[in-house]
């Protein structure tokens, strides 16, 4: 499974005995995207590439916004709605 969110998502998908991958060289069959305050464009061009080569792809946080100290901002809820 590639891991398009935070280390903690990562462990959870450890703890059910998936192997979490980061790259599409690894050939994962699934994508599986959560919040992380520093996922950057490099990060979810790698899970469109591999969503785009027929892997499953799983949003596990559906927020559509999360408050920060500046004010709202947008979370990940509107990254998969694109």
């Amino acid at each position: 499974m590639l891991i398009t969110g935070s280390p903690a998502l990562a462990q959870e998908i450890e703890l059910v005995g998936l192997t979490p991958v980061y790259s599409q060289d690894e050939d994962p069959v699934a994508v599986v995207q959560g919040f992380n305050p520093g996922i950057g464009w490099k990060d979810l061009a790698e899970a469109a590439f591999v969503v785009s080569a027929g892997a499953l792809w799983i949003a596990t946080n559906t927020d559509m916004s999360i408050p920060q100290a500046r004010g709202i901002a947008r979370a990940t809820a509107p990254s998969w709605q694109l």
